[in-house]
């Protein structure tokens, strides 16, 4: 496991609690591969780059912005009833 300071998280509990810091222990980051054409590629890279992202943290941001809005819908994600990435 790899021991990392998430910045963001790290401001908004200290705004909130005077925390004075704070590590998260995340997994090592998992790999796919992710095929698009030439113009979604350009498009999403110049929306990353508006944003302040790279491309790969704008896919995170989308990704975990869809799953926030997935769980408003539909519940929370209990991944202990998941079988290897099969349908619920």
């Amino acid at each position: 496991r790899k021991a990392t300071v998430c910045l963001l998280s790290f401001i908004s509990i200290c705004a909130e609690s005077n925390v004075v810091g704070m590590v998260i222990i995340m997994d090592k980051p998992k790999h796919i591969g992710f095929r698009v054409d030439e113009e979604t590629l350009e498009k999403l890279r110049y929306v990353a780059s508006y944003e302040g992202r790279s491309i790969n943290g704008h896919l995170m941001y989308l990704a975990r912005e869809d799953i926030r809005r997935f769980e408003k819908e539909h519940g929370k994600i209990d991944l202990s009833e998941q079988n290897n990435g099969g349908t619920p």
